[in-house]
C-alpha cells in the first residue's frame, strides 16, 4: 500500500510539470484514482473489489475537485 501511494505521490506531483497556458488560460492537468486491495477485502469477488476501488476513485474525484475550489 505504501509503494503504491508514493508512486501516486509522485505521479501527482509529476504531473504538474505538464501543466501550460494557452490563450491566456492555464490549463492544468489531472488525474483521478481509486484503488483496493484484496488482502483487505479477503471474501470479496474480483466484481465487488472492482466496484469497491471506483468508489474510491470518486471519492478522490470529490476531494480534487473541493481542494480546487478553495
Amino acid at each position: 500500500k505504501e509503494d503504491i501511494q508514493k508512486f501516486l505521490d509522485n505521479l501527482n506531483n509529476n504531473s504538474k510539470n505538464l501543466n501550460f497556458t494557452q490563450d491566456g488560460k492555464t490549463i492544468k492537468i489531472q488525474f483521478a484514482y481509486g484503488y483496493a486491495f484484496s488482502l483487505d477485502y479477503p471474501d470479496c469477488s474480483s466484481q465487488i473489489l472492482m466496484d469497491i476501488a471506483d468508489k474510491n476513485m470518486y471519492k478522490n474525484k470529490q476531494l480534487m475537485k473541493s481542494l480546487n475550489h478553495e
